[in-house]
């Protein structure tokens, strides 16, 4: 355990001057929300704010120092659950793909439905992940731990469906849930920031026997599924006091 003299050592370690690295630079980007020239550093192994500037980042060009260091022990030792762990959640897709060859079929679907259930935004990389999904691999099942396998096969043979979002890409996906208010969730979660779309909620329907895995490591009831296979019924935007005119009987990944 650190003492408190490390701790303020450590701090005062990482409030020296220090430039960002230079594989870094390339990726930082200006966000939109905060004060006039907030930046942010997007790296797939490295992801925070430059709050005071590209002349104190001591503690981000620690970071990554270290993860590049354990990526590299990961790889060499195949720990491909580390591997894909130790980059961001917005690139942990790109590097499940990445080592994807190097998996047995189980390890395939226990990583990738691990991967999954994990992330907090799915649509962006959905290109990616309908690749990972259409694999020719046996064993599909893993995806789904045995509580999830449990819960899956009690649902019934149709199931009704959402998801919630506030950028039209979003509305279709291959991640939706069993649940309105999560959905209702997903819709509202980035209303504090500037130019988002109206939070919606779509609803659909479909066959179980099309459900790709059903995901509630997160207690969010992700169904995991081609969206070109369920029948859309509502489209409905979300008010302060949750969705009007969508059946509650069940967001955006």
């Amino acid at each position: 355990m650190a003492t408190k003299s490390t701790v303020i050592d450590l701090v005062a370690e990482m409030s020296k001057p220090e430039y960002l690295h230079p594989e870094l630079r390339e990726f930082v980007e200006r966000v939109p929300f905060g004060p006039k020239g907030t930046f942010w550093l997007q790296h797939p192994l490295c992801v925070g704010p430059l709050a005071n500037g590209l002349g104190h980042c001591a503690a981000l060009n620690r970071m990554y120092e270290e993860r590049k260091m354990a990526l590299a022990e990961a790889r060499s030792e195949r720990d491909w659950l580390s591997f894909v762990s130790l980059h961001e959640g917005p690139y942990r897709l790109n590097a499940f793909a990445a080592v994807a060859a190097e998996l047995s079929d189980t390890e395939y679907w226990q990583l990738l439905g691990g991967v999954i259930d994990d992330a907090e935004v799915l649509y962006r990389g959905r290109d990616v992940l309908a690749h990972l999904l259409r694999a020719n691999r046996p064993q599909r099942q893993a995806m789904m731990d045995e509580a999830s396998q449990k819960e899956f096969a009690a649902l019934p043979d149709e199931l009704i469906i959402y998801r919630g979002y506030d950028d039209q890409a979003g509305a279709e996906g291959w991640a939706w849930t069993l649940s309105l208010e999560k959905a209702q969730w997903f819709a509202k979660r980035w209303r504090f920031l500037p130019g988002r779309g109206e939070p919606m909620v779509v609803s659909g329907v479909v066959m179980k026997s099309d459900v790709i895995a059903y995901l509630n490591g997160r207690q969010e009831k992700t169904i995991i599924v081609n969206p070109v296979v369920v029948k859309v019924e509502a489209k409905t935007a979300v008010g302060g006091n949750g969705v009007q005119g969508v059946a509650a009987k069940g967001g955006v990944k």
